[in-house]
């Protein structure tokens, strides 16, 4: 239970680090961010006639059994429809790409 608890502080600590590269995109254009960042993932709708562009990378996380856990790192950037990225969220997951809340 330890090594559980102690690799998600890992997973969220490397995931709070990846929101601080991300932030500095907010404001800017997201053929800018397309030619940073590569092709996304997926697109999603934003529900605000925008979209979501998310980039999803494997992590492997080791379990008490010796095998490996399989987590996604889902790096998502909000876009207007005027394609200006107006947000930006990392989370951890068990999928490649974030359910809405």
């Amino acid at each position: 239970m330890k090594r559980l608890i102690f690799i998600c502080l890992v997973l969220f600590a490397a995931c709070k680090t990846d929101e601080q590269v991300m932030e500095p995109w907010k404001g800017r254009q997201k053929v800018d961010m397309i030619a940073h960042w590569g092709k996304p993932t997926s697109i999603v709708p934003d529900g605000q006639g925008g979209e979501v562009y998310e980039y999803a990378t494997m992590l492997h996380a080791p379990n008490t059994g010796g095998q490996s856990d399989v987590f996604y790192r889902v790096k998502c950037f909000y876009v207007h429809a005027d394609g200006i990225v107006y947000n930006t969220r990392c989370e951890d997951s068990r999928t490649p790409q974030i359910d809405e809340q």
